[in-house]
């Protein structure tokens, strides 16, 4: 299901990007583990759009001071963040 979801988005829509911010900023980093981070430019659409096609996500999106963030996970558990 979750990558039939990932699929069907335009390749433009969605990129992968390495971010790094500072532990400063995110609560609780002591427990964070590294992540795949997918770019978007419309985080909202691309989240309603990937829930409809059943990928679960573990919030929804949350504005940050460095972007908006929505955390989703795969069919093994492995989590990943949607960023817009």
């Amino acid at each position: 299901m979750f990558q039939a979801t990932v699929n069907s988005l335009n390749r433009e829509e969605l990129r992968t990007h390495d971010h790094h911010y500072p532990r400063a900023m995110m609560q609780g980093w002591e427990s964070m583990k590294p992540s795949i981070v997918f770019q978007c430019d419309d985080i909202d659409g691309t989240y309603e759009r990937m829930k409809a096609n059943g990928v679960k996500f573990l919030e929804a999106p949350n504005k940050m001071p460095w972007g908006t963030y929505a955390r989703f996970a795969d069919e093994d558990g492995n989590e990943f963040l949607l960023k817009g």
